[in-house]
């Protein structure tokens, strides 16, 4: 798999995560890891680590969240603890920063980037350890968002991140067919296929669009979304030139990675 090893050149402050170190990247280090954390009794004891983890995405998703890695040819096991590697924690702290300023983002999607596991893992962080929060995931056609039993939608991975923490880890869900809501803090995310009343009069903290490259009239959904989240996120891998998401891709007023 060719792991990227850079989002970008510019300096990226990673002490946004005051408890990464703690994370073995080490893969059977992290399995013991895991072990141990699962072992913590008391309600205190946990209430501090359901704290890291609200401080800490990346803390949260090395210490407890699981992925699918489909693809054959390694010796691991097809659902492996989510490690975040160097360009992905990287990613975390640009998204971070995107959220606190209200500034959108144009992603173009390499191979074993993982960009829909990570906006997946940014929007069950935000559901599940910050209070009224709304977010948003878009692709071209609904049945790649949400599919009952299909991990690879949108919803179903977030779906799997949520449902390999342990229980006393877990919020308390109310989960329908393209949307999941915290029932214990308010939050809540929906998804939709792209057309130009999507999320129409609504108002989202956050809003992925996966690839954008590919799905049409972009023009007209651009300018649906302006007015719905100032933090969009386009990602997509390329698909020529002249389409809105290569336009936005050359945005200067978009985060460009």
């Amino acid at each position: 798999m060719n792991i990227p090893t850079r989002i970008r050149e510019a300096p990226i402050d990673l002490s946004v995560f005051p408890f990464r170190d703690l994370v073995p990247r080490d893969f059977a280090a992290n399995m013991e890891y895991r072990e141990r954390l699962l072992a913590v009794k008391g309600a205190d004891a946990r209430r501090n680590l359901w704290i890291m983890c609200k401080r800490d995405i990346v803390f949260w998703l090395g210490s407890w969240a699981w992925l699918i890695e489909p693809r054959v040819g390694t010796d691991k096991p097809t659902i492996i603890p989510f490690i975040p590697y160097p360009f992905q924690e990287e990613f975390f702290a640009v998204m971070l920063e995107c959220l606190d300023r209200g500034k959108p983002m144009c992603c173009v999607k390499t191979r074993g980037m993982g960009l829909t596991w990570m906006m997946a893992a940014i929007d069950v962080w935000l559901l599940q350890f910050h209070s009224n929060r709304s977010m948003g995931v878009m692709s071209r056609v609904e049945d790649l968002v949400d599919k009952t039993g299909n991990p690879d939608t949108i919803m179903g991975k977030m779906d799997v991140l949520m449902e390999k923490q342990p229980a006393w880890m877990r919020c308390s869900l109310e989960t329908n067919k393209l949307h999941r809501k915290n029932l214990e803090n308010g939050s809540v995310v929906d998804g939709s296929s792209t057309t130009a009343n999507s999320f129409r009069g609504g108002r989202r903290f956050t809003l992925f669009v996966d690839e954008h490259a590919h799905i049409g009239d972009s023009e007209a959904l651009h300018g649906a979304l302006n007015q719905v989240s100032n933090c969009r996120v386009y990602g997509s891998t390329p698909n020529g030139t002249g389409n809105m998401f290569h336009k936005t891709s050359e945005n200067p007023a978009w985060e460009q990675l």
